[in-house]
């Protein structure tokens, strides 16, 4: 994107910004080990539903996948939130120390940590910096739940995961 037109509608600065605010958000969701304990934690029966549930959830939310140009930035943020209450809710529904706990507590941070970075007010460019770091997140921990569930993620949802 930034290539496309040689840089020009993204300055150095906002540049600089877009990838110190990544940098910290990918340290944020690694730190503590949750990630390497990932792989030796056993799967609860119960969890591939509600894993089923989660992603119907997100199928719907357009702010995960939408062209930023097309988002309205008051929509973007209220969408997030609704992420988080609804990740919140349904936690109470998941054994804890899980894999399925995991993830939605990455998933909830990567909200978080887009709602403590952004506000409603800002424009579409401010808020996509934001934004993409916390599709990325989002789809990592999709790929997760996809692979620890054997969840079939459709697109358009399936494109913000890695390959």
């Amino acid at each position: 994107m930034i290539d496309k037109n040689d840089g020009v509608d993204y300055p150095t600065p906002d540049l600089r910004k877009w990838k110190k605010d990544h940098e910290k958000l990918i340290k944020e969701c690694l730190e503590g080990g949750k990630r390497l304990m990932f792989q030796f934690l056993t799967q609860q029966p119960k969890d591939a539903e509600i894993g089923r549930k989660i992603v119907k959830f997100l199928e719907q939310k357009g702010s995960l996948f939408m062209h930023i140009q097309y988002e309205v930035p008051q929509y973007v943020f209220e969408s997030v939130k609704e992420i988080r209450t609804f990740l919140t809710t349904i936690q109470t529904q998941i054994e804890p120390e899980s894999p399925l706990e995991i993830i939605v507590d990455s998933i909830n941070h990567a909200c978080r940590h887009f709602m403590n970075t952004t506000n409603w007010n800002m424009t579409n460019k401010e808020i996509a910096y934001g934004l993409y770091a916390t599709r990325k997140i989002i789809g990592i921990n999709l790929k997760d739940l996809e692979q620890k569930y054997n969840l079939k993620i459709d697109k358009p949802l399936a494109d913000i995961m890695p390959n």
